[in-house]
């Protein structure tokens, strides 16, 4: 479980985003301290409009870096109004962070 999931790493590329059906990828440890920083500065909400008040350990960002899912226990939460908005520039979609 070194990634932060209980899942083997060659099951990645095989997770969607439940709302949008987009890719995943785990998000890096850079991107998880920005997050985390924008956390305890209350500035996310999820996408069902709560404050995000936990730090993540891990998490799932969709391509295109609007929205990210918690992984909590090491399992991913891919439930829509779980995923956490990401304001614009927070972490870099797919395409840029290749």
């Amino acid at each position: 479980m070194a990634n932060g999931l209980r899942i083997d790493e060659t099951m990645l590329p095989l997770l969607r985003c439940p709302a949008s059906y987009q890719k995943l990828r785990l998000a890096t440890a850079d991107e998880l301290a920005r997050v985390n920083d924008s956390i305890a500065q209350k500035r996310l909400t999820t996408v069902g409009g709560d404050q995000v008040q936990e730090r993540l350990e891990a998490a799932l960002i969709r391509d295109d870096a609007s929205v990210l899912y918690p992984v909590v226990d090491g399992i991913a939460r891919l439930i829509v109004d779980d995923g956490i908005n990401l304001p614009e520039g927070l972490v870099l979609p797919a395409s840029a962070a290749d």
